[in-house]
């Protein structure tokens, strides 16, 4: 999981934790999750 940081037409920017970016094309991505919904990765 991680943060989307930056938009534009074709790529997203998603930072994976503190200073780890990557670049991925918008339309790979299938589901975006509410942090504030969502249970833990590891239960």
């Amino acid at each position: 999981m991680g943060k989307v940081v930056r938009v534009d037409d074709v790529y997203v920017d998603v930072e994976l934790g503190q200073g780890i970016k990557v670049k991925a094309v918008k339309s790979t991505l299938s589901d975006v999750i509410d942090p504030m919904t969502a249970k833990p990765a590891n239960d």
